[in-house]
């Protein structure tokens, strides 16, 4: 949620249309704002088209299974917490789930207030997550970070600019280092994602373009586990950090916010530098 006076969102998917009518009737009364969708495909467009705070599952629907819906959801929407609705035999496979990332499960039918008990504590507790992440100062907020991340995975780029995005960041993609250098080139960046291993022009040449364009702009390099060594040479010319794909969003953003304090360290320091240099010639 963006404001503290914000309804919590919640999109319940389950193929039972009396069930989630029911439900979404009796959670607005409590306070939730909330979708139903009986349709799998309808469900998910919903998820890509609006902010969502918890997704409310059933395990069982016909010709899908819950949890490879789930595995969908984690790695398009990381931020979306997931509450599964299972009947008694699925118990032991909805529980496994919470280890891979679901936020709990509830047997169905379950009472309402149940439901409504958990979906405030995975609204809670997601909100702390971003918490968590932000620096506690003014300066260090992740909210003034302008980050450019240039990768030409399609689906790579949209999840990372939805995550980000949610931490109050401005975000600008780009698909190649064409692209991306353009964009250092018309319009403020303070840290740029950059995948090492695209078409066109590889990763490092982008780096040392940038490096040429604003030397203070921080790169983190994205690789594989064969093109560490690349990685490690990129570090030498300058990148701020890299990270191996798949990488967890988590370090990804702790490492953004590192490039973006030290980028504002830079800039300050290259200030004061030249505000003494102008001092020392020109003494009073």
């Amino acid at each position: 949620m963006s404001a503290k006076s914000a309804k919590p969102k919640v999109l319940m998917i389950d193929d039972e249309t009396d069930f989630i009518e029911a439900m979404t009737k009796a959670l607005q009364k409590r306070n939730f704002d909330v979708v139903g969708k009986d349709n799998v495909e309808n469900a998910l467009r919903r998820l890509e088209n609006e902010a969502t705070d918890v997704v409310v599952l059933d395990v069982k629907m016909p010709g899908v299974s819950g949890y490879s819906v789930f595995q969908i959801i984690k790695r398009k929407h990381p931020d979306v917490q997931v509450i599964f609705l299972t009947g008694h035999g699925e118990i032991k496979k909805a529980f496994e789930m919470t280890k891979n990332g679901a936020f709990g499960y509830l047997t169905k039918p379950c009472p309402v207030e149940d439901l409504a008990h958990m979906i405030t504590r995975a609204v809670e507790c997601a909100e702390k997550d971003r918490q968590k992440d932000a620096p506690q100062t003014g300066r260090e907020s992740s909210s003034s970070l302008r980050v450019l991340v240039i990768d030409d995975e399609e689906d790579f780029l949209d999840v990372v600019s939805r995550v980000l995005s949610r931490r109050q960041m401005t975000v600008m993609t780009a698909p190649g280092g064409v692209e991306g250098l353009q964009i250092i080139r018309d319009r403020p960046v303070d840290v740029v994602v950059l995948d090492i291993k695209m078409p066109g022009m590889h990763g490092l040449d982008v780096l040392q373009q940038i490096k040429k364009i604003n030397p203070f702009i921080e790169v983190i390099l994205l690789t594989g586990h064969a093109s560490v060594s690349t990685a490690v040479e990129g570090m030498k010319c300058g990148a701020f950090d890299y990270l191996n794909k798949p990488q967890n969003i988590d370090d990804l953003v702790s490492a953004i916010i590192r490039a973006g304090k030290k980028k504002r360290e830079s800039v300050e320091s290259e200030r004061q530098k030249t505000v003494s240099d102008i001092i020392s010639k020109n003494p009073t």
